[in-house]
């Protein structure tokens, strides 16, 4: 109770303490103020003279007298007696001016109805700086504007404090480079809105909101690349951008061979060193040159020229000094002033036909700790995610990256939160001494790189890479996860190649040459019907093989084709008919069924009843099938007892023709015959390993104790598939 009363006894003190500071942070003492169509005139005149312009510690304010008379070219107000929008208009800088306007204030924010705002826009303004430090207004509009430098814009939490957003609006303007920082924090939302302009480069630093939208850009970067620092992101869209791929931008210049520079230049979008809340990119398109025409007047002639001599690949001991660089007797010396570096490097470039690299276009995000990533319909050639912490939710879909994906060293959410599909894939790889290496690669190609260390470990993040997408698919039940499996055993089957190449084993043979035979075979046991096909088709293939040799089960050879001829040539030789070919041999048979039963007759009291009106069927039905078998001989006969050479030629011609066409159907029904039989055999020894009599003779038999080892051998492997693709769920 005592606390209580203590607390209710302080709210006053704590409440005035409270307006007190609230009231001395509004009532900041300016050194200067002005209205607004003053401060337009001061621009205006500043211009016309050529001059740069300053202004600080200012207070600009809407003067009803002197203001509301102002030409609409010079400025234009809204909501009486109130600057809600300030607009200034056709003021034009020379390219090599400088406007900068420092802790200033723009309007009275106590003047405001509910939901308005205080903006200060330019439109259709010519400058070559800008800048933005430390300003007090709601909005800064930048519309269909030059700028022809620099558009800096930086703003500290602690020195504004009467708005509850700030926001910088660039539209439809031209823009060489944009540099906008501002601290956040809960009280203030500050807010950059980029649409629809021309922006070479473009640095930001720490924004509640960030939209950039239809805009034609060589690089963003969110955050920073080579320093640490606490930037801070609430939600940034990036979408429906293209960037600009020329080349420009160079920072600097690095020799490691003589006559193989490297350009350092950054095009596309870089994320670093940031904390994000989320990032969401949808139908940009950043495209690589194929070509270029390096200007060193055109990239270097307002910035100092960079050249570093860099030490050749750490595996080959030589080292590139700037003694080595002589053009006509003169050697290039670091001291040079930028202007004769430029003249030096320029002649030397010409003359000595120098291979120039230079960065690729690309799609950077690199440590940066990021709650909810999307990417979605991105057009680009190079897409690096690397050593980042996504902490909600990932979705990755509908990408098309040319060149190479970077996946790597990143924490991750919960799998149930991540989303991606094959595009993404598509390209994954390293990137090693301005090489590009998928895991593929000929041995001729990594064979020294395979001693170095970091090659080493980047080959094997990307391993790690592809086992990280598999357990996510595999966790999601996606169908992707098979080409994934696929796409990591290829990478591990060449790592066999090498590993045989540098160490010729049988054993490191058998494991390279296994492994292509499990991709061809089955897709590295994902596939088990893929196995099976291929069962089928080896067992048509031997098939084929014992087509053309004697089998025990049909016993067709070239004895049993010369008797078979013989007959035709007796029966049109002589008077046979077709009956007398097969009488012998059906009378035999008849011969063995009538003593059967005479012997049935003989014996049929000696025996029960039963058992002789069973044994009946077995005569009646012999004799049923002889009579037919007589009577269809009868029925096919066409010469009737005559010889081929007493026939009228019209019954030669018919009978002839009706020859062709039995002899055809006889040749088939042997074919079909020795066709059936050798599927039979083949199937046989494919899957029994020789179970049974072989009824192949001779080199024959071996062949089929071969197909036999290769049955087994496949069906086992096509077994194991199709369980672990039962298993798989």
């Amino acid at each position: 109770m005592k606390k209580l009363l203590l607390i209710l006894l302080c709210l006053p003190f704590i409440s005035v303490s409270q307006t007190t500071i609230n009231f001395s942070k509004k009532e900041k003492k300016y050194e200067r103020t002005m209205s607004v169509s003053q401060f337009a005139k001061e621009l205006k005149q500043a211009a016309e003279k050529g001059d740069d312009y300053t202004l600080e510690n200012c207070e600009i304010t809407y003067d009803t007298e002197r203001d509301k008379h102002l030409d609409e070219t010079d400025s234009k107000y809204r909501i009486n007696n109130i600057m809600e929008d300030a607009v200034l208009q056709n003021i034009r800088f020379n390219d090599s001016s400088k406007v900068t306007i420092t802790n200033c204030k723009f309007g009275d924010p106590d003047t405001l109805l509910r939901f308005r705002s205080i903006t200060l826009k330019f439109r259709n303004c010519d400058f070559g700086e800008l800048e933005f430090l430390n300003v007090e207004v709601n909005r800064i509009f930048i519309d269909s504007s030059n700028i022809f430098n620099t558009l800096s814009f930086k703003r500290q939490s602690e020195i504004i404090n009467h708005y509850n957003h700030y926001k910088l609006d660039i539209t439809k303007s031209n823009v060489n480079s944009l540099w906008a920082e501002s601290n956040t924090q809960e009280s203030i939302e500050t807010v950059l809105w980029v649409f629809g302009s021309k922006i070479n480069y473009m640095t930001i630093g720490s924004f509640d909101r960030v939209h950039i939208a239809n805009n034609e850009i060589k690089t963003v970067l969110f955050g920073g690349i080579y320093l640490k620092h606490d930037y801070n992101f609430g939600t940034i869209r990036i979408r429906n951008n293209h960037f600009d791929s020329t080349l420009s931008n160079v920072t600097h210049i690095s020799i490691n061979k003589i006559n193989e520079w490297k350009v350092h230049n950054y095009n596309g979008i870089f994320v670093s060193n940031a904390k994000i809340n989320t990032l969401t990119c949808s139908g940009n398109q950043i495209k690589s040159i194929d070509s270029f025409n390096f200007n060193f007047d055109q990239e270097f002639d307002s910035k100092p020229l960079r050249v570093i001599f860099s030490s050749r690949p750490i595996w080959l001991s030589k080292k590139i000094s700037e003694e080595e660089l002589v053009l006509e007797g003169l050697k290039y010396n670091d001291t040079f002033d930028n202007k004769k570096k430029i003249a030096f490097l320029k002649d030397y470039y010409e003359k000595n036909k120098v291979k120039l690299h230079f960065n690729q276009s690309g799609f950077n995000i690199i440590n940066a700790s990021i709650e909810n990533l999307f990417l979605k319909r991105e057009e680009i050639d190079f897409l690096t995610i690397y050593d980042n912490e996504i902490l909600k939710k990932l979705s990755i879909s509908e990408i098309n990256v040319d060149s190479l994906i970077i996946f790597s060293s990143n924490s991750l959410p919960d799998y149930n939160r991540i989303n991606l599909d094959n595009t993404l894939f598509k390209n994954l790889g390293f990137k090693w001494q301005q090489e590009l290496f998928y895991g593929f690669e000929d041995f001729g190609k990594v064979q020294e790189l395979r001693k170095v260390d970091g090659f080493v470990t980047a080959s094997a993040n990307l391993t790690e890479t592809y086992r990280l997408f598999i357990n996510i698919l595999t966790y999601k039940g996606s169908d992707l996860k098979t080409d994934i499996i696929i796409k990591l055993k290829d990478i591990l089957t060449h790592k066999n190649m090498y590993e045989y190449y540098e160490n010729q084993t049988l054993n490191n043979w058998f494991n390279w040459r296994g492994s292509q035979f499990l991709k061809l075979y089955s897709d590295y046991g994902t596939n088990p019907f893929k196995a099976l096909a291929y069962c089928f088709w080896a067992m048509l293939y031997f098939a084929m093989f014992y087509f053309f040799f004697y089998s025990e089960w049909d016993k067709i050879d070239r004895g049993f084709l010369i008797k078979r001829f013989n007959s035709v040539m007796d029966y049109f030789t002589t008077e046979k008919r077709i009956e007398d070919f097969y009488s012998s041999k059906h009378d035999k048979e008849m011969t063995t069924f009538t003593e059967f039963k005479d012997t049935l007759e003989k014996n049929k009291v000696y025996m029960p009843a039963m058992l002789g009106t069973l044994a009946k069927p077995i005569y009646q039905i012999s004799l049923l099938r002889y009579k037919l078998l007589s009577f269809s001989y009868k029925k096919a006969e066409f010469m009737a007892g005559r010889k081929w050479v007493d026939l009228e030629k019209k019954d030669r011609y018919w009978i002839g023709t009706l020859t062709f066409f039995l002899t055809l159907t006889y040749i088939i029904y042997l074919i079909f015959i020795r066709a059936l039989n050798s599927i039979v055999l083949s199937i046989n020894a494919f899957s029994t390993l020789g179970f049974g009599q072989i009824p192949v003779r001779g080199f024959t038999k071996y062949v089929a104790i071969i197909e036999g080892f290769i049955g087994w051998f496949l069906l086992s492997v096509f077994i194991v598939s199709l369980l672990s693709q039962m298993m798989s769920i």
